[in-house]
């Protein structure tokens, strides 16, 4: 598991010591995280997008940071189109502060492009 926390704010040339001591119920595990944002995904933009792996973001709410990936069949993973967070307590699924709707489907669109598919190669 890899825990993400926001950067420090520390003078330069600082020595700095961390020391986490966190608690929270972790009612939510990365498998149920993941089938949370497939959902949310399937139910808000569309097919072909599916959950990558999360890792634990521990800011003032400990949540799952879920990124969204883009895969197309026979082709497989073409890259990764945004991210979700998932709150660990209570299982509520939303986007990130730099993932919409219209910047999936942008980055989709431009990920489709650059495929084989779209190239009018066989696969």
């Amino acid at each position: 598991m890899k825990v993400i926390m926001p950067e420090p704010q520390v003078p330069e040339g600082a020595t700095v010591s961390f020391k986490v001591e966190v608690s929270a119920a972790l009612n939510v595990t990365t498998y149920i995280a993941r089938r949370r944002v497939n959902h949310f995904l399937m139910m808000t933009v569309g097919n072909m997008l599916h959950a990558g792996a999360p890792e634990l973001l521990i800011d003032q709410k400990m949540k799952w940071r879920v990124p969204i990936l883009y895969s197309l069949p026979g082709i497989g993973l073409l890259g990764k189109v945004g991210e979700t967070l998932v709150d660990v307590s209570t299982g509520d699924v939303s986007f990130n502060e730099l993932t919409t709707t219209e910047s999936i489907e942008r980055h989709v669109e431009a990920l489709y492009r650059s495929s084989p598919l779209s190239a009018g190669e066989s696969v």
